[in-house]
């Protein structure tokens, strides 16, 4: 009995970036007071999961973030060339290369917000 070779037409799936908006207080962040909240978003690569949030705050954690709040999450799919702003379309594309990047905002949150 002769094998039969099936030849399937695999099309690689786009890589998929989803944008957490979280609040976060700096620990050991060179540049920023040590427990001063600042607003960042955090841009991570990969298929979305129940876990997108977690490691959100684990890489924010790994950056020298405490208490960090995901606000909310988007799916940003892989389009990230369509951003217009140039530093979260830098950030996008940082995330689809290396795994993660974060933009965090160099204003201080006020205490109330």
């Amino acid at each position: 009995m002769a094998a039969v070779l099936e030849v399937c037409n695999y099309r690689r799936m786009p890589e998929i970036v989803t944008l957490h908006l979280a609040q976060a207080v700096a620990a050991d962040v060179k540049g920023y007071r040590a427990g001063a909240r600042h607003a960042m978003l955090i841009f991570i690569r990969g298929e979305p999961s129940d876990q997108d949030n977690a490691r959100a705050r684990e890489v924010a954690g790994k950056a020298g973030w405490i208490f960090v709040e995901i606000q909310r999450s988007k799916e940003l799919g892989g389009d990230v060339e369509l951003i217009e702003d140039d530093t979260l379309r830098d950030a996008a594309e940082h995330a689809l290369q290396h795994g993660q990047c974060i933009v965090t905002y160099r204003d201080e949150l006020p205490p109330d917000s």
